[in-house]
């Protein structure tokens, strides 16, 4: 019998793989380890994030709907978009069970999932992207992929996570970040504990990185999908508040990027 909080975690990927089609053209790559398939989602007019990369690193379920709905927002307002995999081409889980068991994979190969980053990040600038005028988000276990970017040694204009997963196993193979760094996450997220925080924290302090955190009150993990639903006891819970906050931060980052 699954317990509450994956009952719950059971809704969130149904909805998930229930999301409207939509249009992008596939990208393959690789690293010297796997093969991946991201996903392009090219500027459809011109706006206010005309010259913005965005670079979405997805959360436990895959690359999908969930970043493929902002990418399409953000293409009517002139940004460029490039939704990574860091699971594997052919690794597209079915079920919550099996994406906790990728998640749980790719969060114990840190350099594989550097590598699988720099190569997405890659593929943006293939695309006609800017490092320095690319803004990386990523959820939930890709607010860790997002991170480790950084700690690979690459520079971007900015590193967002939302309700992400927050570690750092592998302190002595990290380079110092040298993006801007802002965390967007919930105060009472069972995935993100206040002590890791207080650790990147302490970590960003030491190496000087710019950095924000943005800790929302009552706030659980997956806040920003209303579809989870508003129960937080559950561990996952939308906060119209905190998601609003949450899209005017980022859409203030990716205007001033596009000023730049």
């Amino acid at each position: 019998m699954m317990n509450k909080l994956t009952t719950h975690v059971a809704i969130i990927f149904a909805a998930f793989i229930g999301g409207n089609a939509m249009a992008q053209e596939s990208i393959n790559y690789q690293t010297e380890s796997a093969q991946y398939e991201g996903y392009l989602v090219k500027p459809t007019q011109s706006g206010d994030l005309d010259g913005v990369s965005v670079l979405f690193a997805h959360d436990f379920l895959g690359p999908g709907e969930n970043q493929l709905s902002l990418a399409r927002e953000y293409a009517d307002r002139g940004a460029l978009s490039f939704v990574a995999d860091f699971y594997g081409s052919n690794v597209r889980p079915s079920n919550p069970e099996e994406a906790n068991i990728e998640a749980m994979r790719v969060r114990q190969n840190v350099p594989e999932l550097r590598a699988a980053m720099k190569e997405a990040l890659s593929e943006v600038v293939a695309a006609g992207g800017k490092k320095e005028k690319t803004v990386v988000i990523g959820t939930s276990v890709g607010g860790l992929a997002a991170i480790e970017l950084g700690r690979s040694g690459e520079s971007v204009n900015t590193i967002i996570t939302m309700w992400g997963v927050l570690e750092n196993t592998q302190p002595e193979t990290a380079s110092a970040i040298k993006s801007n760094v802002v965390l967007l996450q919930g105060d009472i997220d069972p995935l993100t504990s206040k002590a890791a925080i207080d650790a990147i924290e302490d970590e960003f302090s030491k190496n000087q990185t710019s950095y924000e955190v943005v800790l929302y009150k009552d706030t659980a993990h997956a806040f920003t999908l209303p579809f989870v639903g508003t129960d937080a006891s559950t561990g996952f819970a939308y906060n119209e508040q905190s998601a609003k906050d949450a899209s005017d931060r980022i859409s203030s980052i990716l205007v001033k990027a596009a000023k730049q």
